[in-house]
């Protein structure tokens, strides 16, 4: 019984490790790698666009999408050096890589005025939306199950490993009892001592699996579930970006178009409302406030974008793009970030806290081990001498 105990408590060690060091590392990665493309993307048309404008491209935006796209592959390697088992990882890093060589495509013949520059761009941002986004959200839907099952799994060791030692200490006391019954003697401290050994192994594994349960709670609930709800909206905020863009790219297609970003602008509604939902102390409702502020104005920035649009004046729309709206949206996405940030950081704190309780649980339990097993054998020997 006290070696099953060990082998479970050390399988327990073994599942929190994992979340902590492989599959909680990996989601955020994959949440990074999205919001990187998205990134990426709402730059790209910025860039395009300004040559279309100016007849230069813009260096900040050309900037702002080299730095996106970079990260989006560097995000690839990482999540795969987190060594989760994440089938399809090379697929996405190919089609990122085919993305960025479909956009340098279209620059290149935006920069030389050529005709199919535009709809180069479109089928690239395309591929985004049919590709990648769909492989990663699939690989996501992967490694959250890779959490839930790392979780269930070290709950059921460590309860395992409990009911194993809860029924040491019955054989003990059952010993006890059987030993004092032929010797007439009631008390053995060495069997004492190993009984209340067994007790602090209880103690140690139900105090273990209560604390690991709470602090994996509060980081899945408080930290990613947060991580994908504004991992998500930023993921909105910069389509929407884009979607302005290819709406001025492509002006015959302005009306057709409203619907999507009718669409959008109510998914960013919902998420901003979601956000504020969430904050569940005075610098989050603080953050969330803000959040909403600055989204309001990008939002009527953009409504007005959509209407010159539709209304013909394409030149004012494009100036309103480069000009307040990206102001706007900048703001906004600064505050999307802060909170991202904070909340990745909540998330992973909590995995890796939740491990740190399990760490050191199976040296205890095996030490403890060591000593009630010595311990028993002392007082079998002792009530042994005592009967003959």
């Amino acid at each position: 019984m006290a070696a099953a105990c060990v082998a479970l408590t050390f399988l327990a060690q073994q599942s929190a490790r994992s979340v902590a060091d492989s599959a909680a590392p990996a989601l955020v990665d994959l949440q990074d790698l999205l919001a990187n493309v998205a990134e990426a993307n709402a730059a790209a048309t910025s860039a395009h666009l300004s040559i279309r404008a100016e007849g230069v491209e813009d260096r900040a935006s050309r900037g702002l999408y080299e730095a996106a796209v970079d990260r989006a592959l560097a995000e690839t390697v990482s999540t795969a050096a987190t060594g989760a088992s994440l089938d399809g990882l090379e697929d996405i890093s190919a089609s990122v890589a085919d993305y960025r060589a479909g956009i340098e495509a279209a620059r290149l013949a935006n920069l030389n005025a050529l005709p199919q520059a535009d709809a180069l761009l479109i089928d690239s941002l395309s591929s985004v939306e049919a590709e990648v986004e769909p492989a990663v959200r699939s690989l996501t839907g992967i490694g959250q199950d890779q959490i839930d099952e790392e979780i269930a799994e070290g709950t059921v060791f460590l309860t395992g490993a409990l009911a194993a030692a809860v029924l040491a200490l019955v054989v003990m006391l059952w010993m006890q009892r059987g030993l004092a019954y032929r010797t007439r003697r009631i008390l053995n401290r060495y069997l004492l001592a190993a009984s209340l050994a067994v007790v602090a192994i209880i103690g140690l594994l139900a105090w273990s699996l209560y604390v690991r349960n709470v602090v994996l709670t509060d980081a899945l609930a408080g930290g990613y579930d947060s991580v994908t709800t504004t991992g998500e909206l930023q993921s909105d905020a910069f389509t929407l970006q884009s979607s302005l863009s290819l709406l001025l790219l492509d002006e015959s297609q302005a009306t057709q178009r409203q619907p999507e970003l009718v669409a959008l602008v109510e998914r960013v509604d919902a998420g901003v409302a979601d956000v504020a939902n969430r904050a569940d102390s005075a610098r989050e409702q603080a953050a969330a406030e803000t959040l909403g502020l600055r989204w309001s104005r990008y939002r009527q920035t953009a409504s007005t974008i959509s209407s010159s649009a539709r209304s013909g004046d394409a030149e004012g729309a494009l100036a309103l793009l480069r000009g307040e709206a990206l102001t706007d949206f900048n703001g906004f996405n600064t505050g999307l970030e802060s909170s991202l940030s904070d909340n990745r950081t909540q998330f992973l704190d909590g995995a890796a806290s939740a491990r740190q309780v399990v760490d050191f649980v199976p040296w205890i339990v095996l030490a403890l081990s060591v000593v009630a097993a010595l311990l028993s054998v002392a007082g079998v020997q002792q009530r042994r001498q005592d009967y003959r």
